[in-house]
């Protein structure tokens, strides 16, 4: 037995020595190649966002977005420090890519370094950032091969070191064996003499010989039995102390977590754990513990080997933030993002900016197509890109996509194609830019381009340029038209300026060039009017307004210049002027007042006579409304009140500016502010039109108060001469009726003894005295109208003229007349019997005077046209009269025909004109031989108004 346990152990002794040294060499090559894995993921991902970051930078065109990139570069460099060393002992064929890599991230890192927030990045700088970014996307399939060699060797590694393994765990178990059943044997021979103490070399020489951390733990308290020569180096502290403390003051846990898990442990339900455990040193370090329990002379003990994963935990944690960097810098970009699958164009990943510029949540837009977002004009496109996306690295190419408001914008895709390392295409991602305002500013721009270049031309604006530093000037075409020269007759240059401008003001200009240039000035214009001397000698007149532009610096580059050539207007102001001076001229020297209105009732203008007779300065009436300046009442005593209303048809100018139709000779009184007295005028209303608008009156003032005393004086006069035809007509008809009789009585009694002769005598004497008798009774009739006064009533005209066809009936029956009267005619204020007679005699003219060859026809109308009351016309289908004899036949005993073709003495029209006149009108008459005739007079509306004349304003409302 004792043979038998002695070789067993000197096979066990051999076995371990033959396979420390390979296992341990296999132990390094598997940590060495899951670093080396770890190392390259990491790197994989920070390439992947120093590429993204580099992206964002393109895509602003500015430094302040190489943060990342910069922290990125940092991180790898950091990366392959630590795994060249593992590379080059056990991946040596990976070394020189990865030193390439690590080359080109330096240069990367001076470039970066250079361009500090807010630094505007050059053009080379950005070919440079462009290209690094498009050798970033390189490296990406690059790793992935080394990875995809590192996991294949380190998959040999682990076939090696199992079958190393099993060859020596096969040993291992064979000498255990023999071992175990010697000293079994030993151990049931000798049990009483042999103590404990002799079975620790054996176990000191298994616990001791680890490389692997090892502790002996109480699974009951969790105090620390024994530790190997491992764990003392990895923990810090001593064998001693070590054996003193609990796993308590190592763990991090709290002491209520670790029992719980000694206790799964203890209990065989889990022996893989993960703790973070604390050195002597105080650092913490992440491990992964294996605990197995097993018994000694019946006593539970709980062995722990121990792995240090702090450097892995890193390198996890690394890569998490190496995606959260990733995450962040896609999240940060202004520019929406989205990731879709190949083929099919499901979206797999987008960015909140993306989201925004859709207007859709996050989960309503993956997993669907794409192109389900683009607006469906523009699909079939890019169906045909997406499909050459196999074919293709980049593309960029403008979408329009439809929100979920219903919206269109304009979009630009900067999309790229992904591929794996075996040449197969695993997505393509795009940076997308909303370039819908850009588009709507780049076509306003292109539409304010066009119009300028219309502008310019259609008004002949004229540009120059002036460069201070060099002293040189540059003049538009349209510029050298203006003063008569074509483009290559006008050369570009100062000394040409110099001779076309008048020194004066050349010299004017360039100073205000000057204060333009001071940097305060920056977002100023200023206007310049200069006079150059034409080609043909004639001065131009212009007007111009620079600008100064200025470079980075701050400096002034060059002035830039509109002209305009005002020279027509200068020739026009000075007409206009003169003009205005020869108005005022010619209003001052006007015998009649004058003044001007606005479309809004103001006054505008008034000439000196005006002033006189509104007895104020102009400066009191400019400016006010006219009805404060003029206060006017009708000769019946009704205000003529201004206010420019539709209410008040009694207003002229109101009405004028309405209607603009033309008033004349309006009669009124006009209130003189400064002798408070009432001056008898005549009013006369004008439109004023620009551009066939009413812009405006011009009203006209006489002073007739002269004229209404003579006229009064007249009318006294006619009055008189009237009272003396009424006397004397009245007065004659006795001795005319006693001269009848005799005559009558000598025909009758004497005329069989007078001759042929006289009794020819005799008759004509006779026919004369009843002529003479029937003038005298016309004369008396018109001297009698309008002798008892105008009674002044309301009357319905219609009524009033089927009064007058009354009265004639049996003589328009005799001829058979067809009268026609305008139903509804309104109410007019008239005397009623004159008013029947006039119509009277006016319907009977028509039938008298008609046209035999013609059917009788008489149309009687009323037609209402505002101020001028009420105008009634009389038309006829009669002879006509010459418009030689338009006047003659209103004159008394004024026959135009022989009285054996038609009866009358004349005196009919002068007395229909009487009563016209009476009534504040006039009787007129147009006509054309055989076409009839048209009688027309007028009457006031009995519907007018009369208000009260308004009381004199105060001095202090003038």
């Amino acid at each position: 037995m004792i043979g038998l346990a002695l070789i067993g152990g000197i096979a066990f002794w051999w076995q371990h020595n033959e396979a420390e040294m390979p296992l341990e060499q296999g132990h390094r090559q598997l940590l060495d190649g899951r670093d080396v894995l770890v190392a390259l993921n990491q790197l994989g991902y920070e390439v992947r966002g120093l590429g993204l970051a580099l992206a964002l930078a393109d895509a602003t065109a500015g430094a302040d977005g190489l943060e990342p990139a910069a922290r990125g570069i940092t991180q790898s460099l950091l990366l392959i420090d630590q795994a060249l060393p593992l590379l080059k002992r056990n991946f040596p064929e990976i070394v020189p890519g990865i030193g390439d890599i690590q080359a080109s991230l330096m240069a990367y890192r001076e470039l970066v370094a250079g361009l500090s927030p807010g630094h505007v990045v050059t053009d080379a700088q950005k070919d440079r950032l462009k290209k690094a970014r498009l050798s970033l996307a390189g490296w990406e399939p690059l790793l992935a091969g080394f990875h995809q060699s590192a996991e294949q060797a380190l998959q040999g590694f682990v076939e090696d070191h199992q079958q190393q393994e099993n060859r020596v765990w096969s040993g291992f178990l064979l000498a255990l064996a023999g071992v175990v059943a010697g000293f079994l044997l030993v151990l049931f021979m000798w049990q009483r003499r042999l103590n404990k103490n002799q079975l620790y070399p054996f176990y000191e020489q298994l616990f001791q010989g680890s490389y692997a951390i090892e502790l002996l733990l109480d699974p009951q308290d969790g105090s620390i039995l024994d530790a190997n020569p491992a764990a003392v180096a990895f923990y810090g502290w001593d064998l001693p102390a070590l054996r003193t403390m609990n796993i308590q003051d190592v763990n991090c846990l709290s002491k209520d977590e670790i029992a719980s898990e000694m206790a799964l442990a203890r209990q065989e339900q889990r022996n893989h754990f993960h703790f973070r455990h604390r050195l002597a040193n105080g650092e913490i370090r992440d491990v992964e513990v294996w605990s197995t329990p097993f018994t000694v002379e019946g006593r539970s003990i709980l062995s722990s080997i121990i792995h240090d994963v702090t450097q892995h935990r890193v390198a996890e944690r690394d890569l998490e933030r190496s995606r959260q960097r990733y995450r962040d810098v896609v999240e940060a970009s202004v520019q929406g993002f989205w990731f879709v699958a190949p083929r099919s164009g499901l979206v797999l990943d987008v960015n909140q900016a993306l989201c925004e510029l859709l207007g859709y949540p996050r989960e309503d837009i993956l997993g669907k197509s794409f192109i389900s977002f683009v607006h469906s004009e523009d699909q079939s496109a890019v169906r045909e890109r997406f499909s050459l996306a196999d074919k293709t690295k980049h593309r960029v190419y403008d979408v329009r996509v439809r929100t979920a408001a219903g919206d269109i914008r304009h979009t630009r895709f900067h999309a790229t194609s992904l591929w794996s390392e075996d040449h197969e295409l695993t997505g393509s991602y795009a940076f997308v830019d909303d370039i819908t305002e850009r588009k709507k500013a780049r076509e306003a721009l292109q539409d304010s381009q066009q119009h300028l270049a219309i502008v310019i031309e259609a008004g002949q604006i004229g540009v120059w340029e002036y460069y201070p530093a060099s002293n040189e000037m540059w003049f538009s075409p349209e510029w050298k038209a203006q003063l008569g020269y074509l483009d290559h007759e006008f050369p570009n240059t100062r000394q040409a300026w110099d001779g076309a401008v008048l020194p004066e003001d050349g010299a004017l200009a360039l100073q205000s060039l000057t204060s333009l240039a001071d940097r305060g000035n920056q977002d100023k214009t200023i206007e310049l009017s200069l006079r150059y001397r034409h080609r043909d000698g004639h001065l131009v007149y212009a007007r111009c307004c620079a600008r100064a532009v200025y470079d980075a610096q701050g400096a002034v580059e060059r002035f830039i210049a509109a002209h305009l050539d005002l020279t027509s207007q200068f020739e026009n102001q000075e007409m206009l002027a003169r003009i205005n001076a020869q108005t005022a001229l010619i209003l001052d020297s006007a015998s009649n007042g004058v003044l001007g209105v606005d479309d809004s009732g103001r006054v505008t203008l008034v000439n000196g006579v005006g002033q006189q007779m509104l007895g104020m300065m102009a400066q009191d009436v400019i400016g006010r409304p006219v009805d404060q300046v003029l206060r006017l009442t009708d000769r019946m005593g009704r205000a003529l009140v201004m206010r420019g209303n539709e209410e008040d048809p009694s207003c002229p100018v109101s009405f004028v500016l309405r209607t603009g139709e033309a008033l004349s000779a309006v009669e009124a009184l006009l209130w003189d502010a400064q002798t408070t007295q009432l001056r008898a005028v005549e009013l006369g209303v004008a439109p004023l039109r620009w551009q066939g608008q009413i812009s405006g009156a011009v009203v006209s003032l006489y002073d007739v108060s002269g004229l209404l005393q003579q006229r009064q004086d007249l009318e006294r006069s006619n009055n008189d001469l009237e009272q003396f035809a009424y006397v004397a007509s009245h007065d004659l008809q006795e001795p005319l009726r006693t001269i009848t009789s005799y005559l009558t009585l000598l025909r009758r009694r004497y005329s069989p003894l007078l001759d042929e002769d006289g009794q020819t005598f005799i008759a004509t004497a006779v026919d004369g005295s009843y002529r003479m008798s029937t003038m005298i009774r016309d004369l008396l009739e018109y001297s009698r109208v309008g002798r008892k006064g105008v009674e002044m009533v309301p009357l319905d005209l219609t009524h009033i003229t089927r009064e007058a066809v009354d009265n004639l009936r049996i003589a328009i029956e005799d001829v058979g007349a067809d009268v026609a009267i305008q139903p509804d005619m309104p109410l007019v204020m008239a005397d009623r019997g004159q008013l029947v007679s006039l119509l009277q005699n006016l319907l009977g003219n028509a039938i008298k005077y008609r046209d035999p060859a013609r059917p009788v026809q008489v149309w009687v109308r009323a037609i209402t046209d505002g101020l001028q009351g009420c105008r009634v016309e009389v038309e006829d289908s009669g002879i006509g009269i010459e418009d030689s004899y338009f006047e003659r036949i209103f004159q008394p005993f004024q026959r135009l025909h022989t009285r054996e073709k038609y009866e009358g003495n004349g005196i009919g029209l002068a007395i229909c004109r009487k009563i016209a006149r009476l009534h504040g009108g006039d009787l007129t008459v147009s006509s054309e031989p055989g076409k009839g005739s048209i009688f027309t007079f007028t009457l006031a509306l009995a519907s007018v108004p009369s208000p009260q004349m308004p009381p004199p304003a105060k001095e202090s409302e003038l």
